[in-house]
């Protein structure tokens, strides 16, 4: 393409496109849950002359066969991507996924409630206070989540003070913290999942919300999970495995904030229990 006018024309006859409908984001309270719920219902629907797409039949079941890599060519998704896509999906119930065997390889299965589908979609149809913004429900860009919605006007999230003159954050939430930082973080898309998953599990341990931390603490939990990972030793599914042994060990005059699971060698400590 030699022009902007040559470009324009590309564009506009260009099929290489995702498609699909916001309300599946409204759902997922995830821009790229809401993506990968739009393509599954794809698989889900009936070719031109009426058959189903789906080939597998297992325990009176239609279920969707792929490869995690293969989300890749149709969504853009990586297989980090997709793993914390698949697992919004599931604990909202709408999909069930089994890992078992596919043309000699051990493949995710992905089974499609339709009632809790039904349902959700209706509730938000039905809904009468929709609300249009820029982030999501719970505070979500797409790619970052969680603790308290950043739209929760009721919920002062963010405090400034004044100290000589020159305004200085408090304390934030990690869903505000990542929305002003993004750029700053170095590799979000599997740190800022590792996180927001301690800060899930904190709140079903301890029944409340974790405490807002001030910036350089946030800061201080990212180094130091990236420290301890500097090799590549772990991935999210790693990380989830150390978090979900660290509530479950006992420790002295330990509230399991985060900032007492990156101190010292407690991951190292926990790494070795779960992953070696």
């Amino acid at each position: 393409m030699e022009s902007f006018n040559e470009f324009l024309a590309w564009e506009k006859a260009s099929k290489d496109t995702i498609d699909f409908k916001k309300i599946y984001v409204d759902i997922a309270d995830d821009f790229i849950a809401g993506a990968l719920l739009s393509q599954i219902i794809y698989w889900h629907l009936p070719t031109k002359e009426g058959r189903s797409k789906l080939r597998v039949y297992k325990n009176d079941k239609l279920w969707l066969a792929k490869q995690r890599s293969e989300w890749w060519e149709e969504l853009r998704i990586t297989s980090r991507q997709y793993d914390r896509a698949i697992n919004i999906l599931e604990k909202k119930g709408i999909v069930e996924v089994w890992n078992t065997m596919f043309n000699a390889k051990r493949t995710p299965h992905i089974y499609l409630r339709e009632d809790v589908l039904l349902k959700l979609v209706n509730e938000q149809l039905n809904s009468s206070k929709s609300q249009h913004s820029t982030v999501l429900r719970n505070g979500n860009t797409g790619i970052t989540q969680n603790v308290t919605p950043i739209t929760e006007t009721t919920t002062e999230i963010t405090k400034k003070v004044r100290n000589k003159g020159i305004f200085k954050e408090n304390s934030m939430y990690f869903s505000t913290f990542t929305a002003k930082y993004f750029d700053e973080i170095e590799n979000p898309d599997e740190i800022i999942p590792a996180v927001e998953y301690y800060l899930e599990r904190y709140e079903e341990y301890m029944g409340q919300h974790h405490p807002a931390l001030k910036v350089k603490q946030w800061q201080t939990v990212i180094n130091n999970i990236l420290a301890f990972d500097e090799r590549g030793r772990i991935g999210l599914e790693e990380i989830e495995k150390i978090i979900d042994k660290h509530f479950v060990t006992e420790y002295e005059n330990c509230d399991y904030n985060i900032l007492h699971f990156v101190n010292g060698d407690i991951i190292k400590h926990r790494f070795y229990e779960e992953c070696l």
